[in-house]
C-alpha cells in the first residue's frame, strides 16, 4: 500500500513536472536551442526501473521538443526555401565566392553560399540524430525538393544561358555532395485514389434498374456500391533520381549550348571562311569565355569533366564532316586539334 502511495504521488509530480517544462518548449522558438533539449535529456533516461517516472516524464518533454522543432523547421523552409526571393547579389558566380587562389576558409565558403541551400544544408544538420528518421527523411524530402526549385527560379533571372546553366551545375553539385553524409534514401510513396472504374459501375448501374430489388448475388445496387470504391494506387517517388536527373539534363543542355554556338553554320556550310570563323570561335569563345565562366563557378576537377563531352561533340562533328578539298580537310584537322588541345 506504501508503494501505491508513493507510486501516485510521483505520477502526480512529474506530471507538473512536465506542464511546467511543457509551457517552456512551446514557447522556445529557437530550434538550435530545442535540439539540445531533445539530445540532453536522451542522455538523462537511464535503463533504470527504479527511476521510471523520472524518465516517463523526460521521454514526454523530449517528445514536445520533437513536435515543437519539426513546427519550427517547417515553417522556416517555408519562409526562407519555397518563398525566397533571389535578389542579384544572391546568384553571384560560386567560383568567385571561394576566392581566386580557393584559399578562403571552409566556413567563409559556406556564409557564401546561395541562401536556399545554405538553409536547407544547416536545417538537415541541425536536426539530424535529433527527430525520428522517417521525419528527417520526409522533412529532407520536402527541403531538397523546394532547394531545387529555388535554384531554378534563382537561374531565371541570370541573362546569360551559358551562366544560368552554369549557377544551376554549380548549386546542384553541391547539394548533392553535401546530402551524402546523411546517408538519405529520398524515397516516398504517393498515394492517390483511382476512380477508373467508377464510370463502368454507374452505366452498368443504371442499364440493370430493374434488378434494383433483386435479392440474389445480382442485385444492381449491391454490385454499384462494391464496384464504385475507388482504388488506392501507390507510387514511388525517388527524389535523389530526380536530383540526379536534373543535374543531368542541366549537363546535358550545356554541352548542346556551347556545342551549337562553336559549330554555327561551319558542319552544314563547311566553306573556308565558315571554318577560319570555327577556329576562332574555339581559340576565343571555348578556349577563352567559356572556359573562364566554367572557372567562375566549378573547381579544375569539374571543369575537366564538364569539357570532355563538350570537346567529344565538337571533335565528332568535325570527324564526320565530308570534304574533298585538301584545304578545307587541313583547316578541319586544324579544327579538331584545337578543340583537344583545350
Amino acid at each position: 500500500e506504501g508503494e501505491q502511495v508513493l507510486k501516485d504521488y510521483l505520477v502526480r509530480l512529474f506530471t507538473i513536472i512536465h506542464s511546467c517544462l511543457r509551457r517552456l518548449v512551446i514557447k522556445e522558438v529557437d530550434t538550435t536551442v530545442l535540439c539540445s533539449v531533445v539530445n540532453i535529456l536522451r542522455d538523462e533516461v537511464k535503463d533504470d526501473e527504479a527511476e521510471w517516472a523520472k524518465n516517463e516524464t523526460l521521454k514526454r518533454i523530449g517528445e514536445d521538443a520533437q513536435e515543437r522543432t519539426v513546427f519550427l523547421i517547417r515553417r522556416e523552409l517555408q519562409k526562407d526555401v519555397e518563398g525566397y526571393k533571389p535578389k542579384p547579389t544572391d546568384i553571384k558566380p560560386v567560383g568567385t565566392m571561394m576566392g581566386v587562389e580557393g584559399e578562403q576558409a571552409g566556413e567563409d565558403v559556406y556564409e557564401s553560399w546561395y541562401p536556399p541551400l545554405k538553409t536547407t544544408l544547416f536545417i538537415l544538420s541541425r536536426i539530424f540524430n535529433v527527430v525520428d528518421m522517417l521525419v528527417f527523411d520526409d522533412i529532407a524530402q520536402v527541403s531538397v525538393a523546394a532547394c531545387v526549385a529555388s535554384f531554378q527560379k534563382a537561374a531565371a533571372l541570370k541573362p546569360e544561358k551559358l551562366d544560368s546553366q552554369l549557377f544551376l551545375i554549380a548549386n546542384l553539385l553541391t547539394l548533392r555532395e553535401q546530402l551524402a553524409p546523411f546517408a538519405l534514401e529520398l524515397r516516398q510513396i504517393d498515394k492517390a485514389l483511382h476512380f477508373g472504374s467508377a464510370g463502368d459501375a454507374i452505366r452498368t448501374f443504371v442499364s440493370n434498374r430493374s434488378q434494383l430489388f433483386d435479392l440474389s448475388g445480382n442485385n444492381a445496387l449491391l454490385n454499384f456500391t462494391n464496384n464504385i470504391v475507388p482504388k488506392v494506387e501507390e507510387t514511388e517517388v525517388d527524389k535523389k533520381e530526380e536530383l540526379d536527373g536534373t543535374l543531368r539534363r542541366v549537363c546535358n543542355g550545356l554541352c548542346e549550348e556551347i556545342g551549337s554556338k562553336v559549330l554555327a553554320d561551319s558542319c552544314t556550310q563547311p566553306t573556308k571562311a565558315n571554318l577560319e570563323g570555327a577556329l576562332e570561335r574555339v581559340n576565343s569563345f571555348l578556349g577563352g569565355d567559356v572556359l573562364a565562366s566554367f572557372k567562375l563557378y566549378l573547381d579544375e576537377n569539374t571543369v575537366m569533366i564538364l569539357m570532355k563531352p563538350v570537346q567529344r561533340k565538337i571533335v565528332k562533328a568535325y570527324q564526320d564532316l565530308k570534304v574533298e578539298d585538301e584545304e578545307l580537310k587541313a583547316a578541319v584537322s586544324a579544327l579538331v586539334e584545337a578543340v583537344k588541345k583545350i
